[in-house]
């Protein structure tokens, strides 16, 4: 073992800011998540909510892990990184093997060295040094960083355990000197560094296979995986010290035979005989173009396979995303620029800018290949020949712009799948994978630059993964506007995708056609979303320097866009008018439906100084198309559900003028609209079956009793989302298109079911709001109960009518993210079920 000490030195100061930043961003990877868990999850019932729906998702276990206290914050961070930490941990490993072994007999620098005096195995024990201390830097740094995380939070399991975060780190040195072994034996194997890469990677990616398929199944296939291993460590969920023997054992046998390898085996050559290639060249290695493919496609797949798994793993979590990621201020600000949209489309959107950004390391490491070819001495050979140096380096261009197109379809491909197979909404898969297409451009200019560095400074080619860098660090860390923008872009293509196309500006008029639409489909309320109408492909569409908000879901809404106007930040909203075709209910003045009752609402100040709840300062501007509002944008205040009970109580003794516009009968639109889908037919299949087919049989009167009670202002559709602002006492609504008269306590009845608080606070509210010439406690009840039950039971048999679609039991799909939170909603009626069950 002569000469170890100096070699080791030599490859510490050589590795050394590798070393750093790899260690650096392994722990960052986990001291990230712990972080971001207490803006994300504003309050334990919130973390209960997004548990219960990740353990409920087998796409979540497959990707991640097995479930395990994922209620505390220890759970969730050891769930949600440990497997990707591993993967780094691995990843690293493997490099540092493999410069230090195998690439260094292939550049011929190893055999200079072993003229020296040195011993034979001297090399080989180097690096494995050199990545056994790179793996136990990266455990303590994560340990350390993860003891840090001490701050006060409402949330279980906080400040961290010392014990289980110090195994989560040991964990990961111990995962990752396994790895080491494995990559060490690779070295053995092959003759060329890339063929190691290989055999290394792919141990690694069956590792992660064999985890994912297990932990799915039985559990058995995971104990054969490393990775499964450090998971069933269990830390912060019964912590157990005894994998960390199986992983090091590993790490001993496997350097064992490396070892034992290495002897039978001559330097510079392989385990394995290099296989000679053919004889001539085949016709697609005649011209610079074919070269680069058959250096590039391995490249290609296995980065087009990795995004579409991630694609698929982003696609899964469906549109329960406001159960995963919490409703709290950081969730609505990353994922939905803080507007007031929701965060499903925001999360969605904010999904492929990260797929986009990942893309970015094909485009960038494809652009460098040339280099590589260069230092190899590859391309000194080539140029020697009759292949023009222009022809050489189109092809690899042409490589990186057919690939970096293969790399975003795949991965807009997967997230619409993964979508759709929650989901069983089919057009998912265009919908959200079309827009991925859209990042082709600003992923080659970062490619672009690469190159650009490539002809000007090769010596600093490193610097080519800068602008990458810096894009994430504004995506991850940018927040405010610049997170806010960037996320949104996407809402703005798929927006454009399904309607806005190309047309005028706000307020323009034209003579234009407009294409058709399809035919309208009802949403859990019965009012069919707008993301199923194609609108105007030559008329109106957004300013170039709007940024798209999530949501949007009116019936008649193209989309909802933020900008400023002379310094004041403000909200656009265009709606389209009917065309012949279209349902007459979104003519009718009186139906839930109606297109341009917002409009209306806003062009005669109906609710500028209503009690309770107003409107925001806004414009309306018309033409033959549709309508354009304007109004100002409202600051998210937070409010508890009690304040706004309250709010809408006062707002139900308003005395409101009624004009002819107002809706009228919500409740028994929404059902009529269930009654022509068929009503309830699949909460006939489930435990539900007898109450649902009694109610439904009795919806005539109970809308009836409805009709007999005082009838009052209401907005008809009270949500925290929909009631963002607050100015004093007075609540600030937006979303005014359902806006009416109905039943003493409708509104709260919506309320009551996205509330976090119970009914009876709620009533207690509503009736402090309310004034005492208006109604009794009694009427109040009553509206709210008929209004709440019959909206969950029609929500419940929309979100089941989707999943029900596909294969297995229905009751197997009780726990699916699209259809939890509405079977819970239902849930919390029963109470209100059986006092109408009763009537």
């Amino acid at each position: 073992m002569t000469g170890v000490a100096t070699l080791l030195r030599g490859h510490l100061r050589r590795d050394r800011w590798m070393i750093l930043w790899w260690c650096l961003g392994g722990t960052l990877l986990y001291w990230s998540q712990g972080a971001s868990l207490a803006g994300l999850y504003a309050t334990q019932d919130e973390l209960d909510r997004a548990a219960a729906s990740m353990g409920a998702n087998a796409a979540f276990v497959a990707m991640l892990g097995p479930t395990r206290a994922l209620d505390t914050v220890g759970g969730q961070v050891f769930w949600q990184v440990s497997a990707f930490g591993a993967v780094v941990a691995g990843l690293m490993s493997m490099f540092l093997v493999g410069r230090h072994t195998r690439a260094e007999e292939e550049s011929g620098r190893d055999e200079l060295v072993r003229s020296t005096a040195i011993g034979r195995h001297a090399p080989l024990t180097a690096a494995l040094l050199v990545s056994l201390l790179a793996n136990l830097l990266l455990g303590l740094l994560t340990a350390l960083s993860l003891l840090t995380l001490r701050q006060e939070s409402p949330l279980a399991g906080m400040p961290l355990p010392v014990a289980d975060s110090l195994a989560t780190g040991l964990g990961l040195t111990a995962c990752g000197w396994a790895f080491s072994g494995t990559a060490l034996v690779a070295a053995q194997l092959t003759q060329s560094t890339r063929a190691m890469y290989g055999i290394a990677g792919a141990v690694l990616g069956v590792a992660y296979g064999l985890r994912a398929v297990g932990d799915v199944g039985n559990g058995v296939l995971s104990w054969l995986s490393p990775i499964g291993w450090y998971q069933a460590m269990q830390a912060y969920s019964g912590l157990r010290w005894w994998p960390l023997l199986l992983l090091l054992a590993a790490t001993v046998a496997a350097a064992a035979a490396a070892y034992l390898l290495f002897g039978r085996r001559d330097v510079g050559s392989g385990v394995l005989a290099a296989r000679p290639g053919p004889a001539t060249a085949g016709r697609d290695l005649r011209s610079g173009l074919g070269l680069a493919w058959r250096l590039q496609r391995g490249s290609v797949a296995g980065w087009t396979l990795g995004l579409l798994v991630l694609g698929l793993g982003y696609g899964s979590i469906g549109d329960s995303v406001e159960d995963v990621l919490g409703d709290g201020g950081l969730a609505r600000d990353v994922m939905a620029g803080g507007g007031t949209g929701g965060l499903v489309d925001g999360f969605y959107a904010t999904a492929l800018v990260m797929l986009a950004l990942i893309s970015a390391g094909f485009a960038v490491s494809s652009a460098l290949r040339p280099r590589a070819e260069e230092e190899a001495g590859h391309a000194e050979v080539l140029l020697a020949t009759a292949l023009p140096r222009t022809a050489w380096l189109a092809g690899h261009v042409v490589v990186t712009v057919l690939g970096t197109v293969v790399v975003l379809a795949g991965a807009g491909l997967g997230l619409g799948a993964g979508y759709a197979l929650v989901t069983g909404d089919g057009g998912a898969v265009v919908r959200l994978g079309l827009p991925a297409l859209a990042y082709v451009v600003p992923v080659l200019v970062l490619s672009a630059a690469a190159r650009l560095l490539h002809g000007l400074l090769p010596r600093l080619l490193l610097l080519a993964w800068l602008p990458l860098v810096l894009a994430v660090v504004v995506l991850v860390f940018g927040g405010g506007a610049a997170a806010a923008g960037v996320a949104a872009r996407p809402v703005a293509v798929r927006v454009d995708a399904v309607g806005a196309g190309r047309g005028r500006r706000p307020g323009a008029r034209g003579d234009g056609r407009r294409g058709r639409r399809r035919p309208l489909r009802g949403g859990p309320n019965g009012v069919p979303p707008a993301r199923h109408r194609l609108v105007s492909l030559t008329m109106w569409q957004p300013e170039p320097g709007w940024v798209a908000l999530p949501g949007g879901t009116g019936t008649s809404t193209v989309g909802v866009w933020r900008t400023a106007l002379g310094g004041r930040p403000v909200v656009v909203k265009r709606l389209a008018a009917p065309e012949p075709g279209d349902p007459a209910a979104l003519s009718d003045p009186e139906h839930v439906g109606y297109w341009r009752r917002e409009a209306d609402v806003v062009s005669t100040g109906l609710v500028d100084a209503t009690p309770g709840l107003r409107g925001a300062r806004a414009s309306v501007e018309e033409d033959p198309h549709g309508i354009t509002i304007v109004r100002d944008w409202v600051e998210d205040a937070a409010a508890s559900g009690l304040f706004l009970a309250v709010s809408l109580g006062r707002f139900a003794g308003a005395d409101l003028p009624r004009p002819r516009f107002l809706a009228r009968h919500l409740l028994r639109d929404r059902l009529q609209r269930v009654a022509d889908r068929g009503g309830w037919p699949t909460l006939a299949r489930t435990s539900v079956a007898d109450v649902a087919d009694h109610l439904w049989r009795h919806r005539g009167t109970m809308l009836d009793l409805l009709d007999g009670l005082p009838q009052v202002p209401q907005h008809g559709d009270p949500t925290a989302t929909n009631i963002p602002g607050r100015e004093g006492d007075e609540a600030v609504a937006i979303d005014w298109g359902t806006l009416g008269t109905g039943p003493v306590g409708g509104d709260l009845g919506y309320l009551s079911l996205s509330a976090r608080e119970e009914f009876e606070p709620l009533l207690d509210a509503f009736l402090l709001g309310l004034p005492d010439d208006a109604a009794g406690r009694d009427e109040v009840v009553l509206g709210a109960r008929v209004v709440a039950v019959y909206t969950a039971l029609s929500r419940a048999e929309w979100a089941l009518a989707r999943a029900a679609a596909g294969e297995g039991a229905l009751a197997a799909k009780y726990r699916h993210p699209s259809v939890a939170p509405h079977l819970r909603a239902l849930q919390r009626q029963f109470p209100h079920i059986e006092a109408l069950l009763e009537l």
